[in-house]
């Protein structure tokens, strides 16, 4: 909806109360591998006990040497405590001398000026672009509002029948 000229060419204007509510909040999950090697100078461990380090620094870590399950971690925190044998020049490591541990990390992060925002029908904003499907989708909208029904539209739901948003469109309007 044009207001004010904000929203001209592929911009997008978005309502404060989307905002405020966490609706365009975005939940990206993030994973991190780790892996031990066994050194001429022995295995590397991964741990809790790190020397030299204080307890504050290590405080996430569970008795394994791991990040706990459902930690607040910022940039910087110990994810995993991995303890290294001094080793002198040492690069080839045998694959069956390893292990590989995951760890998923998720991050909340909040709209803000200078996001991209895409709908559902491959608009990021451009106003010069058709999308019919964004069309009958508010088409559809409405006669549910007007008519007291809801419908659910599945994306792709052409693989079910051809042209059948259209049709489920036209047989309510």
């Amino acid at each position: 909806m044009p207001w004010e000229g904000y929203n001209f060419e592929d911009a997008v204007l978005i309502s404060e109360r989307l905002v405020y509510e966490d609706i365009y909040t975005s939940f990206h999950i993030r994973k991190y591998e780790i892996q031990t090697h066994v050194t001429s100078q022995g295995p590397e461990r991964i741990t809790n006990e790190i020397p030299h380090l204080e307890a504050h620094l290590l405080r996430n870590l569970d008795k394994n040497g791991i990040v706990m399950l459902g930690s607040w971690v910022e940039t910087g925190d110990i994810l995993v405590g991995k303890l290294t044998p001094q080793v002198a020049k040492e690069s080839s490591y045998a694959p069956e001398d390893r292990l590989l541990r995951a760890i998923l990390g998720i991050q909340k992060r909040e709209i803000k000026v200078g996001d991209k925002v895409a709908g559902r029908h491959g608009n990021k904003g451009v106003p010069s672009r058709m999308n019919v499907g964004q069309i009958f989708e508010c088409s559809l909208g409405l006669a549910g509002s007007l008519l007291d029904r809801h419908y659910r539209i599945a994306p792709f739901d052409e693989r079910y029948e051809q042209e059948a948003s259209r049709k489920l469109v036209f047989s309510e309007l």
